[in-house]
């Protein structure tokens, strides 16, 4: 299983308890491809990965194709993507601004707030050098990039004040990145590949500095030190484990947002493209059910089998106790060995008799009953 993520340090951090074993799944073996981020919205519009980070402004896109995962997402929080220009520029109305991709949550934002502003796109780490000199007026920075960019730019605008603006609740943080993963992988797969990579994720936070000086040592990650330990408090934090009601309902915003300004054609939720992991709970219960009555088909069949098995014996038994008891009263004979000696023999030639069939009824049963303990114990 492949899952595709960015380069950037809260992706890698996010995902790296996997690739260093410290979270394992039974069974599967996972492989990781690390892509610029606006590459990897593209790469999902196209379906090409089953499980793939993706900026929170593309789902709508992707929707009917992909689930939305509850874990390993980031957000802002009086923090996000900065709008930057070289000190003391004055940006006209149009000014030209470079964006790290169409599908990014940034550019959305963006252009909501500045409809005329003339956007073109490239990699972000590309963004920075462009404003320098002056390919662009500004540009929109991300990752990493909001805590190193040169000190001859400038902040003209903080994105999460344009959230604010965009905002009628001031609560709600700025969704940023997520996860998706194929709707064609079945479900039962879907819930156990969502819990490996929320452990991995809760394993990350719980070894934080164990595993930062390894991204470090392995030159996994472009920064470091106190820069290094910022940036992952702000984008892979506790928050970033599971979705809570309140990242949910600033999603939500977001999506309500786009819709309005035309950038979206459905109005959706996304609670209710997260994957159903009530499945499982359902199905334990239905298997739960199923057990109770195979528990009571059980009880049943041995039941018959005991009859099966002593009826012929009893039979026999009754009937020559009776021809006994009658012969006895025809003939006034009463020696007592008369009344059970012939029944014992009865039964033990009935029995002999019998006894293929008896064994081979145990043996069928007892081989149904061995077949069905796997099925018990899980």
């Amino acid at each position: 299983m492949t899952i595709a993520h960015s380069p950037d340090a809260d992706d890698i951090f996010m995902y790296y308890a996997i690739k260093f074993g410290w979270v394992t799944q039974e069974g599967v073996e996972f492989d990781n491809i690390a892509l610029d981020i606006e590459t990897l919205n593209v790469e999902t519009l196209a379906g090409t990965y089953d499980i793939s980070a993706i900026s929170f402004a593309l789902y709508p896109l992707i929707k009917d194709d992909y689930a939305l995962l509850r874990t390993a997402v980031s957000f802002g929080e009086g923090y996000g993507p900065k709008l930057i220009k070289r000190k003391g520029e004055r940006l006209k109305r149009n000014f030209k601004v470079a964006l790290s991709g169409k599908y990014t949550t940034n550019a959305l934002l963006f252009r909501i707030a500045y409809p005329d502003a003339r956007v073109t796109y490239m990699n972000f780490l590309d963004i920075e050098e462009a404003v320098r000199s002056g390919t662009v007026h500004a540009g929109v920075l991300i990752h990493e990039s909001i805590l190193t960019y040169s000190d001859e730019l400038e902040v003209e605008k903080e994105l999460w004040d344009v959230w604010q603006e965009l905002c009628e609740d001031k609560t709600l943080p700025l969704p940023l990145g997520g996860m998706a993963i194929r709707r064609s992988i079945p479900l039962s797969k879907a819930i156990a590949y969502e819990n490996t990579l929320t452990k991995a994720v809760e394993v990350a936070r719980e070894r934080k500095e164990e595993l930062c000086k390894l991204l470090v040592e392995q030159d996994l990650v472009r920064i470091e030190g106190e820069t290094l330990d910022k940036y992952l408090e702000l984008y892979a934090n506790d928050d970033s484990i599971t979705l809570s009601d309140l990242q949910f309902k600033a999603i939500n915003k977001l999506y309500e947002l786009g819709y309005r300004h035309g950038y979206y054609s459905d109005l959706i939720k996304a609670e209710d493209y997260t994957i159903p992991t009530e499945y499982l709970e359902l199905r334990k219960g239905l298997r739960s059910k199923d057990m109770d009555s195979q528990l009571v088909a059980l009880g049943v069949e041995t039941f018959k089998i005991a009859l099966y098995l002593s009826l012929p014996g009893l039979l026999v038994g009754m009937f020559l106790g009776l021809a006994v008891s009658i012969f006895q009263a025809t003939t006034q004979i009463n020696e007592m060995t008369l009344s059970f000696i012939p029944k014992i023999i009865g039964v033990v030639i009935i029995i002999i008799v019998t006894m293929p069939w008896m064994l081979n009824m145990m043996i069928e049963f007892t081989i149904r009953v061995i077949n069905m303990i796997p099925e018990f114990v899980s």
